[in-house]
């Protein structure tokens, strides 16, 4: 096999076609960097090109604008390319691997500030959903904080998702979540109101079965920035500041923790794979009046 391109298909198989995407772009981009056959990169050149990618800008968007690539993204493309020269090395087209370098791909792990993930004040919660600014940001904020769903599951959700089983209980069909399943979810009866009353809008406006409950002004599915956007303004005018979105998650988890739900009851609910993802929600900030060695007795 003479082609870059072959490698680069064999490295990429059995990958999603969005992952396909953002692999060869990476190479790609190496490649045209390197400015030679990427077959004769070295260690140095390996190095010289992780500090390259520290100084870029990272995501500039509407919603986003960052002066600089972020330490998740930098550690992603070397291990790109750490993944697609290994198959190189494997097909023994290189002697050496010139990003097999733990210490060369934690170069970009230098103190930032922290993304803020402590729950919101439960007081605050109501106050949060009522500043928003239409009936669409409104439902899918409470769905958020009331169904303990990630931005990428809400904003998936179609009319079609919302169903009743034998029963006539109302659940939420959650497709291709996190853990790569689809699942039944349920919200509050509350949030069940709200989101009902919202679809039965939407199909009065002419909306299908199998179209996106939430749409952005262009008619469009609703993407994640926009929904980051419209939190945090939210959360400002409720006077709170430096939470994102996956502080409504956080927030539910352990508001159902606090409120002596078991570990496994909650697991229902968060849909972790393992109780050990469950208690990293369990806050740590027990009074000493309540600590659990003063009921120890033999």
């Amino acid at each position: 096999m003479n082609s870059i391109d072959g490698y680069i298909d064999i490295f990429l198989e059995n990958k999603t076609q969005t992952s396909k995407d953002i692999y060869r772009t990476v190479i790609k981009k190496f490649s045209a960097w390197l400015g030679k056959e990427v077959l004769s990169a070295t260690k140095q050149n390996a190095w010289a090109y992780a500090s390259y990618l520290k100084s870029q800008p990272g995501l500039k968007s509407k919603y986003c604008n960052s002066d600089r690539l972020s330490y998740a993204s930098l550690k992603k493309y070397l291990n790109i390319l750490y993944g697609f020269y290994n198959v190189l090395l494997e097909f023994k087209q290189i002697e050496e691997n010139p990003f097999d370098s733990a210490a060369l791909r934690k170069l970009g792990k230098v103190p930032q500030t922290k993304r803020r993930y402590d729950p919101i004040p439960v007081e605050k919660v109501k106050r949060v959903i009522k500043e928003t600014e239409s009936d669409r940001d409104r439902v899918i904020i409470s769905v958020l904080f009331f169904g303990g769903l990630r931005v990428t599951e809400a904003i998936n959700l179609r009319l079609e998702d919302l169903q009743k089983d034998k029963n006539r209980h109302d659940f939420l069909w959650l497709k291709d979540t996190k853990n790569g399943e689809s699942v039944r979810h349920v919200l509050s009866d509350d949030c069940f109101k709200l989101l009902k009353k919202y679809v039965k809008q939407r199909k009065r406006e002419g909306a299908k079965d199998s179209d996106f409950i939430f749409l952005n002004s262009r008619g469009n599915q609703l993407d994640r920035f926009r929904v980051r956007e419209v939190f945090q303004r939210a959360c400002k005018d409720a006077g709170l500041e430096g939470y994102t979105t996956q502080c409504t998650r956080v927030t539910s988890i352990s508001k159902l923790l606090d409120d002596g739900r078991t570990p496994q009851d909650v697991q229902v609910f968060s849909r972790h794979k393992s109780i050990k993802m469950v208690m990293h929600y369990k806050r740590t900030t027990t009074s000493l009046k309540d600590h659990p060695a003063l009921k120890l007795k033999y």
